[in-house]
């Protein structure tokens, strides 16, 4: 009997007393996936975190003109053929929203009035900003009704230089109520106004004008002021009273322009940005109340790209001459780490429209 109790104990520690075995998931490479369109397709592909794993999520006829993703993470707006579609954040579950109108003719109306263009989601995800003859709003999932806030001014149309646009921008107010818009010309400078979303009242800076408008805006997280990239300026949303965090763009020709700009999730104000005389190129955090730009890290890669929404690091692209579409990627983390390239393959990213980040998942 003594030799069965041995071999129950020996084949119990053969089976089910054995330690378990742990698996490890590698850590994700990047802070949320990408999507962007890819260049000969034209459809919109989503790089996952793994900085490898490519999927196509458009099937469209017609090429990606635009697109959007949610800050829900859970879907997806774009534009193709003139038309406003949404689909969830794998291509699935596609909605047309609304058709623009550039096949009809208006009298008297610029055509380019007629086609339906940038959207951009509310910061809760439940609403889609985009331009057709105006600003509007429609809500998402099966809703195809839309409502104009904003319209375009109607002129008589003798050129495209004489045409005024209304256009939402990526700068939406955190209570959903405010949306940073650009109101352009073909033959004029453009410039930035804040419109109310429940009135359609607009209001423009009172002192320095954010320029470009068209980059969005960023606002602080109670929703007081906002700053616009590239030529850093801070917007207060009350009074409008605007002004250049940094003064070296009246005093130096050699001034840092804001590539990209991101409140992080630490609460510290975070450019991508490059000298405009000078080979300096880095992430750098902006001092809000003194304009102070302190590098955090210089970088080597090509002086383009964009921030993660997160602050951790950097995007980087490289354009190809002499068509400039996008042949590679690079993620650079800002904490210690070496700079990665991403896209292995052969494939092409179009320059336009610009690649966006998903959600982390």
């Amino acid at each position: 009997m003594r030799w069965i109790l041995i071999l129950m104990l020996v084949l119990m520690g053969a089976t089910g007393c054995q330690p378990a075995v742990k698996l490890v998931t590698p850590a994700p490479l990047l802070p949320a996936p990408l999507y962007f369109v890819e260049a000969e397709s034209g459809q919109l592909v989503r790089l996952a975190r793994d900085g490898a794993t490519l999927r196509q999520v458009t099937h469209e006829a017609a090429r990606i003109e635009e697109f959007a993703v949610s800050p829900a993470g859970d879907a997806l707006a774009y534009i193709s053929d003139d038309t406003l579609i949404q689909s969830d954040a794998w291509g699935g579950n596609r909605i047309v929203k609304v058709k623009g109108e550039s096949n009809t003719q208006e009298p008297g109306v610029d055509p380019a009035k007629l086609r339906v263009e940038a959207p951009v989601f509310s910061p809760d995800g439940r609403q889609i900003a985009f331009r057709l003859k105006g600003v509007n709003l429609i809500e998402t999932g099966e809703a195809l009704q839309y409502r104009t806030v904003l319209p375009d001014k109607i002129e008589p149309f003798a050129s495209r230089f004489m045409s005024t646009f209304v256009a939402p921008t990526p700068g939406w107010s955190p209570d959903g109520k405010k949306l940073w818009i650009s109101m352009y010309s073909y033959g004029s400078i453009n410039a930035g106004a804040l419109l109310d979303l429940d009135t359609g009242q607009i209001r423009t800076p009172k002192g320095d004008m954010p320029y470009p408008p068209n980059d969005g805006a960023v606002w602080s997280s109670g929703g007081s002021f906002f700053v616009t990239p590239w030529i850093l300026t801070k917007v207060d949303a009350a009074t409008m009273e605007s002004h250049l965090l940094n003064e070296s763009w009246r005093t130096s020709p050699n001034a840092p322009l804001a590539l990209d700009l991101v409140r992080s999730v630490d609460g510290r104000w975070l450019v991508l940005a490059m000298m405009s005389e000078s080979d300096d190129f880095g992430i750098a955090e902006v001092r809000l109340d003194t304009g102070e730009v302190r590098w955090l890290r210089m970088l080597d890669g090509p002086h383009f790209g964009m921030l993660a929404p997160d602050g951790s690091g950097a995007l980087l692209i490289h354009y190809r001459e002499p068509d400039e579409q996008i042949d590679q990627l690079y993620w650079q983390p800002l904490a210690a780490g070496e700079m990665t390239l991403l896209l292995k393959d052969d494939m092409l990213i179009a320059k336009w429209p610009a690649i966006q980040w998903g959600r982390g998942e």
